[in-house]
């Protein structure tokens, strides 16, 4: 079953490939290569697009579901977001408008963003979110050390930009000239409206049913294979272009492979035939992929790829071959069987994206971010938990609504299962569960001490002001001052304080839970919601 599931995953990300492309061979004197080139080297513009998702539910599959789980899937059966005002500046420089919507419920936001730094404004919050995009922090997000004397100067940034957009070039080169175009591609000349203006266009446009999108794939992996020369040509324009480059791998700090003093050390031809002879391995395991599940699994493709699955795309192309407008619906729906098999809470989905794009590669000055020492930090908010993170939200908000009654944001949650490696709960004589003490406090965003002197142990609950004192040995417990006899004593397993964890849930304000997950298998979860 699972090897099933995992097939027809990859048959679904095949088959969503195609969403992005138009055809490529020329239609109505239209050089649909160009077309995709100029998409790719647009750097700047402004523009305003769309995204709709929608789930089809099945109420009858959902009443089997955990309340909280089909609230959920009901959550996500409608989302929206609308960007308005787009301006893009240069590759680090946008400004945007927009909104984020589950059904009724909409949030707008907006978003600043420059080489330094990004400011996210979301209606409903009381403070702006200032997030570090500097060198440095990026760094320490990753975990790279930034050494000084290694800093990375304007000349060397704008040179790796460069070579970045040769290497697009040259693999999108080889990508775009082998792309087959969809069946059904028509052509036609039209006059619309862009950003206010009239704008004389070719409107391409067309619609592809789940069995020809399976042929479009299958048409456009043979093209790839075809083109063994485009292909040497592309890797051996890329080796050459980090050979030229020393300064690439310089701020690497690795060795430039492609520089060697060695009598035999390879060339850029025998590397560039080496990378070839791998790729087209690795297409060819594609294509006996692709001929595999038509031979042994026709069933499930069949039930997947079927005439329910229709992609249509209507694309604008003006005199200067840049797309100005794209319109994309994706549409699907569950074989009765296969909705009955998986038990899915859905019979189908539709996805539309909708874009207009004006004053491409123009001069464009997007709003700059405007840090202030009152925002909310990135680095802040990390540190929240979440109903911290709650009081900077308006309590009338959508935002609210959102984040504490349908996320549940607020919720604190310890996970353990009975096998774990690390820490897991046990049960003792009497059927008593003892569980890892700083762990469970930790979950709960509560401090963790140790007074060597009195070898007494605190946990200090700040969301309930709840103070829990205990000693290693002992079941007298004090809570909040008052003494409490636990049904086991406070023990040391492994050089960690385990203690009763009913008791200890109880103190917290949480509730506990066993659950069996797989046979023998079972979850142990102590949750609050404040």
């Amino acid at each position: 079953m699972k090897n099933k599931l995992l097939k027809r995953a990859a048959v679904a990300v095949l088959a969503l490939a195609v969403m992005i492309v138009a055809g490529c061979q020329a239609i109505a004197g239209l050089d649909l290569n160009q077309v995709l080139k100029n998409a790719a080297k647009v750097t700047s513009g402004e523009s305003k697009s769309s995204f709709e998702f929608q789930l089809r539910l099945n109420e009858d599959a959902l009443e089997e579901y955990e309340e909280e789980e089909a609230d959920f899937y009901r959550l996500i059966s409608h989302i929206k977001v609308e960007l308005d005002r787009v301006l893009v500046e240069d590759e680090s420089n946008l400004s945007l408008e927009g909104s984020l919507s589950f059904g009724d419920l909409g949030i707008p936001f907006g978003l600043r963003m420059s080489e330094t730094t990004m400011v996210l404004e979301l209606e409903g919050a009381k403070k702006p979110i200032a997030i570090d995009l500097s060198d440095e922090a990026i760094a320490s997000m990753s975990g790279v050390e930034i050494s000084e004397g290694n800093e990375v100067s304007q000349e060397e940034e704008e040179t790796i930009a460069e070579i970045g957009r040769q290497i697009t070039d040259l693999v999108s080169g080889y990508a775009i000239n082998n792309l087959p175009n969809p069946s059904g591609l028509s052509a036609t000349p039209v006059t619309e409206p862009i950003g206010g203006v009239q704008t004389s266009m070719m409107k391409l446009q067309f619609t592809m049913d789940g069995p020809a999108i399976w042929e479009w794939i299958k048409s456009y992996l043979d093209a790839l294979l075809n083109d063994r020369e485009g292909l040497e040509a592309t890797v051996r324009g890329i080796l050459e272009l980090l050979e030229n480059n020393p300064v690439y791998w310089e701020m690497l700090g690795e060795i430039n492979p492609l520089e060697s003093d060695e009598l035999d050390a390879p060339t850029v031809d025998d590397m560039a035939k080496e990378a070839v002879d791998e790729i087209v391995l690795l297409l060819e395991s594609y294509q006996e992929e692709i001929e595999w599940m038509e031979t042994e699994d026709k069933e499930t493709l069949d039930s997947l790829l079927n005439e329910s699955l229709q992609l249509k795309m209507d694309t604008y192309v003006d005199a200067k071959l840049d797309i100005r407008k794209q319109a994309l619906e994706l549409n699907y729906e569950l074989e009765d069987d296969m909705d009955e098999e998986l038990e899915l809470p859905f019979t189908g989905f539709t996805l539309k994206t909708s874009s207009e794009h004006w004053n491409v590669n123009g001069s464009v000055a997007a709003d700059e971010p405007a840090v202030t020492d009152d925002m909310l930090t990135s680095a802040e908010l990390e540190e929240l938990e979440g109903h911290e993170a709650l009081e900077y939200v308006d309590e009338q908000s959508a935002l609210y609504e959102l984040l504490k009654n349908k996320l549940h944001v607020t919720r604190q949650t310890y996970f353990a299962y009975s096998d774990d490696y690390y820490n897991p709960p046990i049960i003792v004589p009497g059927y008593i569960t003892i569980v890892a003490v700083r762990d469970v406090a930790d979950a709960f965003g509560a401090s963790t001490t140790y007074e060597a002197a009195t070898r007494e142990i605190t946990v200090h609950d700040e969301l309930t002001n709840t103070r829990i004192v205990m000693k290693v040995g002992s079941d007298v417990v004090k809570v909040n001052g008052k003494e409490e006899v636990w049904p086991f004593p406070v023990m040391t397993v492994d050089g960690t304080t385990y203690v009763p964890a009913r008791k200890l849930a109880e103190a917290l304000g949480a509730d506990i839970e066993w659950q069996t997950v797989y046979e023998d298998w079972k979850e142990l979860s102590i949750s609050r919601e404040p």
